[in-house]
């Protein structure tokens, strides 16, 4: 797979911007845990040597000897799971209970009186009976005054993990004992100072609950991050399917289209129902269609052009040849007339051309206004009116006296229907009719040009619009056949529409539909 594409980018994106998260995330999360643990091991390392301090102050206040303040302090250390250490004022160690074990031998004396149990713990750990309250919270002794067997369960200050004793009589037991505190130690240090400047009390190596918990949470959270990463791989590999296909498509389009075939088209519509690459398909598809006619048109326009050249071009060069070899005056002459109506008739059509392929290019993109179309048709039947009488001809219009207006282009409007109107003329024999008639209906304007002229032939009716096609009754009427195309390009550069009904020998009538009829209101007489 290539690198540099979507499908392979995408899903390495989507992966990257997993990790990239879950790193930020779990390192947040990481160090906010071990900030609250390691003030909770803090918390409780402080909270114990607030005892002992009590404790060790006591027995140095009453002179007890060093290696009994050691015992005690083994049975302390036992108990909280907790390093103590005692200095004098001087510095010097006066006990050190060492790193606590993982278990240790205790003797446990218990005892009934009434409904209240008592409970002892041996001097080989260091406690004294009347201690016992000082380091136990609660304690729960079933005991009955029977010899069965009994259990011993205490908790230590701060809500530390159980110790659980198993007695084999009520009265008194040697039970051996196991920490269930974590085996790893925290790196947080107590320091106390004891009374009369005695010396200080350091209590360290307590239990790291933070580091189980959060080595718990690490692996956790690495593994969450392998998912998510997966996921995200997952995802954005659907999503480079999503992507690519149909870019692919269009791709495959478009490369066909540039390799010559204009007819290739692109459905995605199995594929998406409705969505940005749906529009694109089908704005492609419009743009290939729009291109397909238009080269189509031009390769025809230009077929037809250079058909239609070729006749006057050839007959002008026969005439002037002829024109160079004739020795006599007036056939010379002769000859160069013609030449000079065929070089008039590839003027003409040379500017029909470019009228043509002027309106196609930017009619519609000409300024529009409101135009009052009861006024153009006066303009017209003035423009027209005497050519009309000359030619013995009717020119007549059916105007209302509401005022009809459309936005359009006055100048393009004026010359579609000029064009019309001379057409109109041209094939009305003389004492036949031309007639204007301006309505609207179905918010649009229609302009129409009837007469009772020659007609068209039924079968070149479809083809009345297209370039340099002219009825097969009206060769001997001048033209190149570029009038209807013209007058189309005209109209649908005014958003509207052109249609012709024609009857052979009893006459045509074009009809121009216009849209953006602006309200009409009644002429003042």
């Amino acid at each position: 797979m290539n690198r540099k594409t979507i499908r392979w980018r995408l899903p390495v994106s989507y992966a990257t911007v997993a990790l990239v998260a879950a790193l930020s995330l779990g390192s947040i999360m990481l160090l906010v845990l071990n900030g609250y643990y390691s003030r909770q091991e803090r918390e409780y390392l402080r909270a114990n040597a607030q005892v002992f301090q009590l404790t060790v102050d006591d027995m140095l206040a009453k002179n007890t000897d060093y290696s009994l303040i050691q015992d005690t302090l083994s049975g302390l250390s036992f108990l909280s799971q907790t390093r103590i250490f005692v200095l004098d004022a001087q510095g010097n160690t006066i006990a050190d209970s060492g790193v606590p074990l993982d278990s240790q031998a205790v003797t446990i004396t218990t005892s009934k009186i009434d409904d209240d149990v008592s409970l002892s713990v041996a001097s080989n750990v260091g406690i004294m009976s009347g201690d016992v309250e000082t380091f136990f919270s609660s304690v729960n002794v079933s005991a009955d005054g029977s010899e069965s067997p009994t259990y011993a369960e205490a908790y230590f200050i701060m809500n530390a993990s159980p110790l659980g004793y198993e007695a084999e009589s009520v009265s008194s037991a040697v039970a051996y004992a196991t920490s269930t505190m974590p085996s790893r130690r925290s790196s947080q240090v107590v320091e106390l100072s004891l009374d009369h400047d005695l010396g200080k009390i350091i209590v360290s190596d307590g239990p790291a609950y933070g580091l189980e918990i959060i080595r718990s949470v690490t692996w956790a959270w690495a593994g969450a991050s392998l998912a998510a990463v997966f996921v995200a791989l997952l995802a954005g590999w659907i999503a480079s399917r999503e992507v690519t296909y149909p870019l692919s498509e269009l791709t495959s389009a478009t490369q066909k289209m540039e390799s010559g075939d204009l007819s290739v088209r692109v459905d995605l519509t199995e594929k998406r129902q409705a969505d940005e690459f749906l529009t694109l398909a089908h704005s492609f598809n419009n743009m290939a269609h729009r291109m397909e006619d238009t080269i189509s048109t031009l390769r025809a326009f230009a077929a037809d052009a250079a058909h239609e050249l070729h006749t006057p071009l050839t007959a002008l060069n026969t005439n002037l040849e002829l024109a160079e070899d004739e020795p006599d005056q007036n056939k010379r002459i002769k000859f160069l007339e013609e030449a000079h109506e065929q070089s008039l008739r590839m003027e003409n059509l040379a500017n029909s051309l470019l009228d043509l392929s002027r309106i196609e290019g930017s009619g519609s993109l000409m300024a529009k206004e409101s135009v009052d179309l009861n006024l153009l048709l006066a303009q017209v039947i003035e423009q027209y009116g005497s050519c009309a009488d000359k030619e013995q001809k009717i020119f007549k219009k059916v105007i209302p006296d509401e005022v009809i207006a459309v936005t359009a282009n006055g100048i393009q409007l004026r010359q579609a229907l000029n064009n019309l109107v001379e057409n109109a003329l041209k094939f009305t024999l003389p004492g036949g009719t031309v007639t204007l008639t301006l309505e609207k209906m179905n918010g649009e304007a229609i302009l129409s040009v009837s007469d009772t002229g020659i007609g068209i032939p039924s079968e070149d009716l479809p083809y009345m619009f297209k370039r340099f096609h002219r009825g097969r009754n009206v060769s001997r009427y001048p033209g190149n056949g570029l009038g209807l195309a013209i007058v189309d390009a005209l109209v649908k550069a005014q958003n509207g529409h052109l249609t012709v009904v024609s009857v052979l020998g009893s006459g045509t009538t074009f009809k121009i539909f216009l849209p953006g009829l602006v309200m009409g209101e009644f002429r003042q007489s």
